[in-house]
């Protein structure tokens, strides 16, 4: 099991169920080069694909952050705002980012698990409407 965009959480519950934790990474974690999991680097997303068609996880959570995609945003009177559209920006290519690490692992008949709430605006995303539609394409 590998967790995208968390600390260890899912690592420690599966140690504790006799699956194999897999990687951590997160902005708070360090990779081989001793500098944080930034998903926001090229290379650092480009050595996050490189270490999951190595060590073809079984199981992969992306959690990326919703705060921009949480009902409050829908009452934030300042979404017009530059920085504000800059941070959706920002949100909705961790989202994207984590549909090419799923699409990575229904190529090869692994898993993953997409961890945002229900109605989190991400969901209506137009990638993320497109990779659900294929989903449903591929499950029948």
């Amino acid at each position: 099991v590998t967790e995208v965009y968390s600390p260890a959480r899912v690592a420690q519950f599966a140690n504790k169920h006799n699956l194999t934790p897999g990687h951590s990474i997160d902005i708070q974690c360090a990779d081989d080069d001793g500098t944080p999991w930034d998903r926001s680097n090229s290379s650092k997303r480009n050595n996050l694909i490189q270490l999951v068609v190595d060590t073809k996880p079984t199981m992969i959570v992306g959690s990326p952050m919703c705060t921009m995609f949480s009902t409050l945003q829908n009452l934030n009177k300042n979404k017009d705002t530059p920085e504000h559209q800059q941070q959706l920006k920002e949100a909705i290519s961790h989202v994207e980012f984590c549909i090419t690490l799923y699409t990575i692992q229904i190529k090869n008949n692994r898993y993953f698990l997409h961890e945002h709430p229900r109605n989190a605006t991400s969901w209506k995303l137009p990638a993320m409407t497109r990779f659900t539609t294929q989903m449903q394409t591929i499950s029948c």
